[in-house]
């Protein structure tokens, strides 16, 4: 067992929902939900780090964290490994993410920045119906971000949180800064192109939000970190921090990946190959 993995244990087990609770409201929804582990990923993939919906309504996609293979890999809720698609040429510094626009687009994030050294953080387009298609890049980076790298107290420039909605994709921030740690949001165009980011809202979870996704309704947004899953209501369309609706205290392992399945249910895996299903009760 590393080190890494040890201090995430003991973060997650001396640390509940209660200081998020006091400090914003969150509701306890942990008895409404239960946590099934429901199969063993493929040996190829060993350190799945993002999900998204194939196309076919009924698989899906992961890759590994960054130095594997450029690779994606199409699974099935039973463990099946569907297909392995390359994407070389490109390579995988620091892949950390996946999202989907419902339209044969997938948008992989290689913006892995623990350090805050990089400056060439990249989301690429891969066209998921004509896999022959060069993937499409959008290059970003942080406006107010002074050092590279960044001193510790001050590295907030990491992200390996991101959605999809509305054209638009949802960067959310690490954070491996000292406390507080203020998780911030981000907005930037699901198109080819150069960007510079600053946050759009902020939020202290004193977390290191490693995954997020939002519901197939577009009515709540989840956010995930080691040891919990955030949840947030998003009113007349604006996505922000303004409505945190539930925190559940979740922990099964390095947990890098969430996606909303049907409504309600959300899918997890983690990067000790394992993939778990939280369900409502009814």
């Amino acid at each position: 067992m590393n080190l890494f993995y040890l201090w995430v244990l003991s973060k997650t087990l001396l640390c509940g929902c209660g200081p998020d609770t006091r400090r914003y409201d969150f509701g306890k929804v942990r008895s409404k939900y239960t946590i099934d582990k429901i199969a063993k990923l493929p040996d190829q993939i060993t350190e799945s780090s993002g999900l998204a919906h194939a196309n076919d309504a009924e698989t899906y996609w992961t890759h590994n964290d960054g130095g594997a293979p450029a690779e994606l890999f199409r699974i099935g809720t039973d463990g099946s490994l569907k297909e392995i698609r390359s994407l070389a040429p490109l390579k995988n510094r620091d892949w950390e993410e996946m999202a989907e626009d419902g339209k044969g687009r997938l948008f992989v994030g290689d913006f892995g920045n623990n350090l805050n050294n990089r400056k060439d953080l990249a989301i690429y387009i891969v066209n998921e119906n004509q896999p022959e298609t060069e993937p499409g890049k959008i290059t970003f980076r942080y406006g107010d971000q002074q050092s590279f790298p960044e001193t510790k107290k001050n590295r907030h420039y990491d992200c390996e949180a991101m959605f999809f909605h509305q054209d638009t994709l949802y960067l959310f921030s690490k954070n491996t800064a000292r406390p507080p740690r203020y998780t911030r949001m981000y907005k930037l165009p699901a198109r080819p192109g150069d960007y510079t980011l600053y946050p759009t809202d902020s939020i202290r979870l004193n977390e290191t939000i490693t995954g997020a996704d939002i519901s197939r309704d577009g009515n709540q947004f989840a956010l995930l970190s080691y040891g919990k899953i955030f949840f947030f209501d998003i009113n007349e369309g604006r996505i922000g921090f303004s409505a945190p609706s539930g925190c559940l205290r979740f922990f099964k392992g390095q947990t890098e990946a969430l996606l909303f399945k049907r409504e309600g249910e959300i899918l997890l895996t983690n990067e000790k190959g394992r993939m778990f299903l939280l369900s409502p009760r009814h």
